[in-house]
């Protein structure tokens, strides 16, 4: 099992980070071990970067955006979590996966690749948000 918890400040309010965190056709953009989503509203299907694929649901709550990995060669489910007030946001990521049997001989590895992709993806978020409150204090239509 691969648990870690990853966490970025962001100079942007909270709205704005959850936006950007929730929008399903941009995940490939920041998140790039997701080549592709297809399909929808319910189930997606998933291209990952490398040659596998799989489903994913998503979910949101309050301030919280889930994917939940059902099939493939991951599976279990990722949060992010956006709090904070003002224009300042804290944007947290937890993974709770399990991998496919021929990939738990390089747990390990994964695990770090993983959190390592985590830290770059909250990075372009961050990136992203900060650059649009800076620009005129709405989202760019690029950005969704």
């Amino acid at each position: 099992m691969i648990r870690f918890r990853e966490s970025v400040e962001i100079d942007s309010d909270p709205e704005r980070v959850f936006i950007v965190v929730s929008n399903i056709s941009t995940i490939p953009e920041f998140w790039h071990g997701t080549r592709e989503l297809s399909g929808g509203p319910d189930v997606y299907r998933i291209r990952f970067a490398f040659p596998r694929t799989g489903t994913v649901r998503f979910s949101m709550g309050e301030g919280r955006f889930e994917t939940h990995y059902l099939t493939g060669p991951i599976k279990g489910m990722k949060v992010e979590e956006v709090s904070g007030e003002g224009g300042r946001t804290r944007l947290s990521s937890t993974w709770e996966v399990s991998l496919s049997l021929y990939l738990r001989l390089f747990e390990g590895r994964i695990a770090e690749h993983f959190r390592t992709g985590t830290r770059h993806a909250l990075m372009r978020i961050k990136h992203e948000c900060e650059r649009a409150s800076a620009e005129s204090g709405v989202l760019s239509p690029e950005s969704h």
